[in-house]
């Protein structure tokens, strides 16, 4: 809860938080939750693939950009975040199959 408390010392502007299963949110967690104006979204019954890849994004964020960027505020750490989805996105060479063949081609010259 104290956690919670720093976090979201007053109304904020999001709207949901993602939850797991865990007995450790319950009714305290959740009237906190609906009193800063959040609507609490738990995760899929027997699901745990769902946590990995909250997890699995923010492990990336952090070891790709911020051990390396000190962000000076949170408007700029927003940006820097912005910037990395859509690197993500857009930019970054994905495995797929279309690449795959398309690399295979290149390096075939």
């Amino acid at each position: 809860m104290q956690q919670l408390r720093e976090a979201f010392p007053e109304p904020c502007r999001y709207r949901y938080v993602i939850l797991n299963r865990d007995q450790k949110f319950d009714g305290e967690v959740l009237a906190f939750l609906r009193s800063a104006g959040l609507e609490a979204k738990r995760t899929s019954v027997r699901a745990p693939w769902q946590n990995g890849v909250a997890e699995r994004w923010i492990g990336s964020c952090r070891r790709e950009i911020l051990d390396h960027v000190i962000a000076l505020n949170e408007e700029h750490l927003r940006r820097i975040l912005r910037e990395y989805a859509n690197y993500h996105q857009e930019d970054r060479l994905h495995d797929s199959l279309e690449l795959l063949a398309t690399h295979s081609a290149f390096f075939a010259m």
